[in-house]
Order: C-alpha cells, then sequence, then structure tokens
C-alpha cells in the first residue's frame, strides 16, 4: 500500500470517528454529513485500490521465482537500519508488524500490525483498589492527623427543661500517623523509534506507566489489609455462614458495605445458590455493569495475579472500605515527564514516573478477611445438586401427609 493510500485510509477513519462523536451529542445532521464524507472517499480509496491492480498489463510474463534469501535476525535487522538501509523488506516489515522472534524486551510488539500504524493496546480493565478507601492528600512527607475513636461510647445525657445540662466528656480522637513511600522508574526509548513510532506512542507509554501504578497500589493496598487481619481470618463455605459474618462481624452502622473478591472466590460464590435454585450473583438492575450480591452488597472483582490465592484459599474481604483506610498520596499523584538529554550520549530519550503514597488503617474492624475452600466446590455443587432432586420427593410426601390429615378431619366431623 502506498503512501497516498494509506493517507486516504486515515482520512476516512478520521471522518468516522468524527461521524459517531456527532451522532453521540445528537447532532444527526453534522453526523450524516460526515457519514456521507467517509463513504465518498471509500470510493476513491476503493478506484484507487482498482487503479493498482491493473497497472500491470495483460499478458505479462510472471517474475521467476528466486530462492528465499536467508532470513536476518531482529539484531542484524537493527545494525542494518542504523546504518541506513530503509528500503529493504525484511526492515520495512519489521517497522510495521510485529517479529515472529521471541523478543525478550518485546520491542516488536511495540511498533503496529495494522495498516493505520497506530499502537492498538491490550484493552485489559485494570480496577484500582484505592477507590475503595478514603482520599488524603498531603504535601509531607511524613506526618499525623487524628480521627474520631470508633470505641468512644459516649452519648447525649437527659436533662429536665430549666435544669443544667452537664458537661461532656473530652471527645476522644485516635492519632493515625503516615510515611510516604516514593516509588517509580525510568524508561529509555530510542530516538529512532519515536521517529517511526506514530505520535501517540507516548501517550500509549503514558497509558502504560498508569498501569503499573495500579498495580503496585493494589499489591501495597492488600498487604496492609492482610496484615491488619493476621490471625482473624475467617473460613465460610455456605451461604448461611456469609449470612452469619454479614450479620454479627460487622458493625450494622457500615452504609457502604462491599464485597471484595479475586476469580477463584467469585466463581465460588457465582456457584452457591438460594434456597430456590437461584445464583446469589445478579447484575445491579440500576448499573447493568455491576455485580451485586443477595441484591445489596457490590461486588468488586480482582484478578488473582493481584489478589492471589494461597493453596487453594481464594480471599473474600467484606465492609466498608471507606472506614477501613486512607490512601495517603502526595500532592501531583502520578508524574511522569520525559527528558531529551539525561541520555544523550545513548541517542535515547529518557521517560520518568515517579509517584508517592502510603495506606493507613484507620479501623480494622470496618472489615473482615474472609476465604473459601476452592477445592470443595465440586463437593458442595455435587450435595446442592442432591438436595435439588430428593426435595420434590419431600415435598410430595408432606402433601401427602397432609391430604391424609384433612381426610381424617373431614370423617370425623
Amino acid at each position: 500500500m502506498n503512501k497516498e493510500l494509506r493517507e486516504l485510509l486515515d482520512k476516512i477513519n478520521n471522518k468516522k470517528a468524527e461521524a459517531k462523536k456527532a451522532y453521540d451529542a445528537g447532532n444527526l445532521e453534522l453526523g450524516n454529513q460526515l457519514k456521507d464524507e467517509a463513504l465518498a472517499l471509500k470510493k476513491e480509496f476503493d478506484g484507487r485500490v482498482a487503479l493498482d491492480s491493473i497497472d500491470e498489463p495483460a499478458g505479462s510474463p510472471l517474475p521467476k521465482p528466486t530462492a528465499n534469501p536467508k532470513a536476518r535476525s531482529s539484531a542484524e535487522i537493527v545494525r542494518a537500519f542504523l546504518k541506513g538501509d530503509r528500503t529493504s523488506d525484511d526492515i520495512v516489515n519489521n517497522l510495521v508488524i510485529p517479529s515472529s522472534e521471541e523478543d525478550e524486551n518485546g520491542i516488536a510488539l511495540i511498533i503496529p500490525q495494522d495498516i493505520q500504524n497506530e499502537i492498538r493496546e491490550m484493552r485489559r480493565f485494570y480496577r484500582s483498589m484505592r477507590d475503595l478507601l478514603n482520599p488524603y492528600p498531603t504535601i509531607t512527607l511524613s506526618g499525623t492527623y487524628p480521627i474520631d475513636d470508633p470505641d468512644d461510647p459516649q452519648d447525649l445525657i437527659d436533662f429536665d427543661d430549666g435544669a443544667a445540662i452537664s458537661e461532656m466528656k473530652d471527645p476522644k480522637f485516635k492519632p493515625v500517623s503516615y510515611n510516604i513511600h516514593m516509588r517509580g522508574g525510568l524508561l529509555p526509548i530510542s530516538r529512532l523509534l519515536q521517529q517511526v513510532a506514530p505520535a501517540s506512542f507516548i501517550q500509549y507509554l503514558g497509558r502504560w506507566w498508569n498501569k503499573k501504578a495500579i498495580r503496585t497500589e493494589n499489591k501495597v493496598i492488600f498487604k496492609k489489609l492482610k496484615d491488619a487481619k493476621s490471625g482473624e481470618v475467617i473460613s465460610i463455605s455456605t451461604l448461611d455462614s456469609i449470612k452469619t459474618v454479614l450479620n454479627t462481624k460487622l458493625d450494622a452502622a457500615l452504609i457502604d458495605v462491599r464485597i471484595v473478591v479475586n476469580q477463584d472466590s467469585y466463581n465460588y460464590l457465582d456457584c452457591l445458590k438460594d434456597e430456590n435454585g437461584r445464583p446469589l450473583i445478579n447484575p445491579d438492575p440500576m448499573q447493568p455493569d455491576r455485580m451485586l450480591f443477595k441484591g445489596s452488597y457490590p461486588i468488586e472483582k480482582f484478578p488473582n495475579s493481584q489478589l492471589k490465592t494461597e493453596t487453594n484459599k481464594a480471599p473474600v474481604l467484606i465492609g466498608d472500605f471507606t472506614e477501613v483506610g486512607d490512601f495517603v498520596e502526595l500532592d501531583g499523584g502520578l508524574q511522569i515527564a520525559t527528558s531529551e538529554h539525561a541520555n544523550f550520549t545513548k541517542n535515547q530519550n529518557l521517560m520518568r514516573c515517579v509517584t508517592g503514597n502510603d495506606v493507613t488503617i484507620k479501623d480494622k474492624n470496618a472489615f473482615v478477611w474472609c476465604e473459601v475452600d476452592v477445592s470443595t466446590l465440586s463437593t458442595l455443587l455435587a450435595t446442592v445438586a442432591q438436595k435439588a432432586v430428593v426435595a420434590p420427593e419431600g415435598e410430595g410426601a408432606q402433601d401427602d401427609e397432609n391430604e391424609n390429615a384433612d381426610g381424617k378431619a373431614k370423617k370425623s366431623k
């Protein structure tokens, strides 16, 4: 595909994107106009492709087959590219499609495969556990802030009209300390790579840093939560055991109780049924993309790689995590910067990512750390299936007994 066709294809895709935005904004007239322009460009594109296909006159002799040259390795291709070779087929192909070789650093995967030369990143949704905690921004690397003592049971005092009102005791506060941990990294980027890569390359790297930051934050948060409940893990296996935790192990005053699971524990809970054979996890009618447990408790699912299952024990965290802890973050959040001078002698740019944060535990009693033994799931499902088969017979026998009792009562009358 020549340069003109590539540019024409870019125009078509741009028109399509603009038309979609117009339709989404409710501007039907503009959307229809842009759609017609995109169709006109497509006709021109198809016509040019057809012209290219008839460049060779009919009856022209076919080129003689030639022996395939020895394929060059990625290292040899890079060396040839740096020496100025921009026309060899293997170099051109490696600039626009991934190499078939295993690349230790995955550099071949950075260069796009599609005609538009745009990066299509892996669209994996990274859920952040920090969103469930209470945010606490700061400008200092360490410090202490007070919170209400959850163990302060002080109530208002009764008094008679006209009588003196008794003084209350001083409110109790609990100090919470934080110590910001700085985290970050450097990524060298070849200036030659930036020249051949699209403009969206740097934007992609920014999203890549953001994903790494979320994974790191989740790892730190889950470790803090697990350490807070060391030696206090509750084993659950049935619907009744989960009900017991929800009804008795958490303060009834908590208003935003959520259930945090990984893939294994989610699957376990999703296989459980109530007494009528209905699943316990269902979509939220108001937010179809959110799942609810028993129609009341939002489910927050994380990958096993971040919230780990250990020796068949999958974690289930239940509580109001805004009351559990704070996510303390240094002002500015995730900071990404690029320098053109740091690696000047290597003809490279350096991209830097820096962030500073800490996780504090305010009230560890606002959540419980439970575990389910996923190795028992098959046995549990078999038991449930057996009950489902036996139940109708039992119900029928009970109905017969009731009918017999009713018949005897009528005869006695």
